[in-house]
């Protein structure tokens, strides 16, 4: 068969308890279906799809020359095709969301200055800064503007119930 069986909240639901069983999950990289076949078959955790990977499957940079409609195509194609859980991670660019709640950081210190301004500008209820990520001068920062912080894993808290 091409196309996945199980539904979206049913892919979901999987992720959810994989990330509960407290195991080292596994999702590799599929930049086309048929990359999600092989994963699938080869009996990996899930698929892992990048903007980045798709931007040089198509001949590109990975400077935001693909839209998030492309990727968000591509990554439709792909999921698809498989019933294992899907990632997709793509930079949507510097946007003035509204309403956010939590910002999650995977950046380590001296990359979050790019984003001091920006993440704070969009007033989030909390950021969570994951191991590694670490930053006392954000900290600072974040407090001045009245936005608190956490340090947390952000896989540990929703694997407990606890985002």
């Amino acid at each position: 068969m091409h196309f996945t069986k199980k539904s979206v909240s049913e892919k979901r639901s999987d992720f959810v308890k994989k990330l509960q069983s407290k195991k080292l999950l596994r999702f590799p990289g599929a930049y086309n279906p048929l990359c999600a076949k092989l994963i699938a078959e080869i009996g990996f955790d899930g698929v892992y799809i990048s903007g980045g990977v798709m931007s040089n499957d198509l001949g590109l940079p990975d400077i935001g020359l693909t839209t998030l409609e492309q990727v968000s195509y591509r990554s439709a194609q792909i999921s698809r095709v498989t019933d294992l859980p899907t990632i997709v991670d793509i930079d949507t660019g510097l946007k003035a969301y509204q309403d956010i709640h939590t910002v999650t950081l995977y950046l380590n210190p001296k990359r979050q200055e790019a984003y001091y301004d920006y993440i704070i500008g969009l007033k989030p209820a909390r950021v969570i800064f994951n191991p590694g990520t670490e930053n006392p001068v954000f900290y600072g920062l974040l407090n001045e503007a009245s936005i608190p912080y956490e340090l947390a894993c952000t896989l540990v808290l929703l694997s407990t119930n606890q985002y």
